[in-house]
């Protein structure tokens, strides 16, 4: 059992040295990264021979190397010193600074009866003396409470709020989404509606979008967060951490719900399951170039928080679905054609290699397991190379039918669309 833990622990530290050799943060040379490559398959195969007894004196070995590289695979991803996302400072706001902007703020809501009077009135007086024409868009989530009421109540004296009320509790994710299909600015906001966000903060942010022309996304930053440390911060930080390594795109807070879009690009954008989180990385796909700029946090005063650590397993399961979705939405074969090309190549020199045993040696292979391995291999080689097949198909389906584009056009501020000839 030593040895079979020393063994396993080689392994895993060998695939974790290897993601971190690929992924590596600290600006080592090519050459480098490729020795300690090479250095950790080594370990790897040296390990994994004490497998089989050979040497037994590998499992207190193994399990050394497992835990320093699992150490050193840790310190890698939470201290990396990747390409950091641009940042900029909240500039000073001057009256009618938004002057012929419009601007939809969108907010889900669930059960936040207690501070929506604040939130709505704190929202209105941030965005009047900007002087941008501006709608609230609250979308209720199936809330249990009265905010429906409430909601209908505020809008009455208000025309620019516009309250949404969904038939039940579909998340966060589809209200944004209903959100945004009804919003009718230039530009889009969000921010979540516990008045954890400061409304204050988002004509700054607009401004500073209206001074960065080229900017498609500001995603707000949490700098001094107002939350518990073990169960906020500490696992807010291991997850903007995976999720920037994982989708390329380094943000400090993919959790902060106050970002502001252009329009432009928030509509191409669909959400389903918990993808709220990910929608800079969804942005950057279609070629958004993105900003990240301090934002002041408050601490929950009134209500609850909605989200609990049971959360965690929707988040990894989506993370893993838009990985794919970012490196192999249209190129799918791309996804499995290698796989199965490695599984049949296998799968068919282990008949090959039974083959010659028959036909040259004379050997009987039809009890062999080595046999039955060798047609596994092809089958499933073959399975794999025909699902990629089918997701070439279905991409096609995806786009042609509607005439969807594989690609976003980018207009030069102040520049109109070229006329046709």
């Amino acid at each position: 059992m030593d040895v079979l833990a020393g063994a396993f622990g080689g392994w895993l530290a060998a695939a974790l040295g290897l993601i971190c050799a690929e992924r590596w943060r600290f600006g080592l040379r090519p050459g480098i990264q490729a020795l300690v490559a090479l250095v950790l398959v080594a370990c790897a195969v040296a390990l994994v021979a004490g497998y089989d007894g050979r040497y037994p004196e590998g499992g207190w070995l193994a399990r050394t190397v497992g835990v320093l590289a699992l150490a050193g695979f840790a310190l890698t991803f939470v201290f990396r010193r990747g390409v950091p996302m641009e940042t900029a400072e909240l500039p000073t706001l001057r009256a009618s600074a938004l002057s012929g902007e419009s601007v939809s703020i969108v907010i889900p809501v669930y059960n936040e009866e207690p501070n929506l009077r604040e939130l709505v009135d704190r929202v209105g007086a941030a965005l009047a003396p900007s002087g941008a024409s501006f709608e609230l868009i609250l979308v209720d989530d199936g809330s249990r409470d009265g905010s429906a009421a409430l909601l209908d109540e505020l809008a009455a004296a208000r025309p620019w709020l516009k309250p949404l009320q969904l038939i039940r509790n579909y998340g966060q994710s589809v209200a944004l989404q209903a959100g945004f299909d009804h919003a009718r600015g230039d530009f889009i906001v969000t921010l979540d509606g516990d008045l954890q966000n400061e409304p204050d903060d988002i004509p700054r942010l607009l401004v500073l979008m209206r001074e960065k022309p080229q900017t498609d996304v500001i995603s707000g930053w949490r700098k001094d967060r107002k939350d518990a440390l073990l169960s906020r911060k500490i696992p807010s930080l291991l997850a903007n951490s995976l999720i920037s390594v994982v989708t390329g795109v380094p943000l400090h807070d993919y959790g902060c719900a106050l970002k502001v879009y252009r329009a432009k690009v928030i509509h191409d954008i669909k959400l389903y399951g918990e993808m709220h989180r990910f929608i800079p990385a969804l942005a950057a796909e279609v070629g958004a170039r993105i900003l990240e700029a301090p934002v002041t946090h408050h601490a929950r005063t009134r209500g609850a928080s909605k989200y609990g650590i049971g959360r965690t397993l929707r988040v990894v399961l989506d993370l893993l679905w838009v990985k794919f979705l970012l490196r192999f939405l249209h190129r799918p074969m791309h996804a499995f054609g290698g796989i199965g090309i490695l599984l049949l190549g296998l799968g068919f020199a282990t008949l090959a290699y039974l083959t010659y045993e028959k036909l040259a040696l004379g050997q009987d292979i039809g009890g062999r397991p080595l046999l039955l391995l060798g047609v596994l291999l092809a089958l499933m080689g073959g399975q794999i190379m025909a699902t990629g097949l089918i997701g070439e198909l279905l991409i096609r389906i995806y786009h042609e039918p509607q005439g969807r584009r594989l690609y976003v056009l980018r207009t030069a501020p102040g520049k109109p669309p070229r006329p046709m000839p």
